[in-house]
């Protein structure tokens, strides 16, 4: 796993693991390191934190693009604070509103900035638990991307694995519109 060994990526985990309690900043400091990882910044990919200030829906942060010399975000990240239960996972009724927030901000970005030749993704967390979904291009409501609900615990091999699998999947989406469009 490209993130396993990183030491930033350790600190922001045992920090969250130890303190259900911890900040939302937290999260979105562990999800910003993680794209900048699997995204390094280059003149393909950049990663921006939202204001949140601002009074639209909007998600923490997004990975952009750069496309036909604008800024376009490709993936959407939503982070929560983690769930304060002795319970593993957090329940359905506790991913609503990150889930609601988070299609509320994708329709809002793709009103923005137009269709893109993929679809817009997207990720809510609740604090180490990531569930991935995506936007199509012609539709208002969000579905688990690659047909799949689960809900993946990044502090375990096996979530981690399968949440670099989904991000890296993501990647191949995005690069291979991007070489559609310059070829």
């Amino acid at each position: 796993m490209a993130f396993a060994n990183d030491v930033g990526i350790k600190s922001y985990l045992s920090e969250i693991s130890r303190d259900s309690r911890c900040r939302e900043i937290t999260i979105d400091n562990l999800w910003l390191r993680l794209l900048e990882i699997l995204f390094p910044s280059n003149q393909e990919f950049m990663h921006e934190r939202e204001d949140y200030e601002d009074e639209k829906a909007q998600a923490n942060m997004s990975l952009v693009i750069l496309r036909k010399q604008q800024r376009c975000k490709a993936i959407v990240v939503e982070n929560k604070k983690p769930y304060r239960s002795g319970t593993n996972a957090p329940p359905p009724a506790q991913w609503s509103p990150s889930i609601e927030n988070l299609t509320e901000t994708m329709i809002n970005v793709r009103e923005g900035q137009g269709e893109l030749p993929f679809d817009l993704f997207g990720v809510a967390c609740i604090g180490l638990y990531a569930r991935f979904f995506l936007l199509k291009n012609e539709k208002n409501e969000l579905e688990d991307f690659q047909g799949d609900d689960g809900v993946y615990n990044m502090s375990n091999d096996k979530g981690a694995q399968v949440i670099e699998s989904k991000l890296l999947a993501m990647k191949v989406k995005i690069d291979q519109a991007q070489e559609g469009l310059s070829g």
